[in-house]
């Protein structure tokens, strides 16, 4: 009896280790993604925002690109209810 629970703890013990070894399959992505700026690019959040594309296509060596469309070009002109207000006086 004892003989049959240390092959099962040993079989048990190479199929995990078998699934720890196995490659990781890296997640379906786009390519290219779109991002909506509310303010042009020459604000802070606009160079910002250029500043995030930059640095995802670096660190995905060319593989995810984000597109960029300030103005709110991408949501037709529009400006999004939760977006920041600026203040008149």
């Amino acid at each position: 009896m004892q003989r049959r629970t240390v092959s099962e703890l040993l079989a048990a013990l190479c199929a995990g280790l078998a699934l720890i070894g196995a490659p990781v399959q890296a997640a379906d992505y786009e390519p290219e993604y779109k991002m909506s700026l509310v303010v042009g690019t020459t604000f802070p959040w606009g160079k910002g925002g250029g500043i995030l594309a930059d640095l995802v296509r670096q660190r995905t060596n060319g593989r995810i690109n984000i597109k960029l469309y300030p103005g709110a070009s991408l949501v037709g002109g529009t400006r999004p209810a939760n977006s920041p207000r600026c203040a008149r006086a």
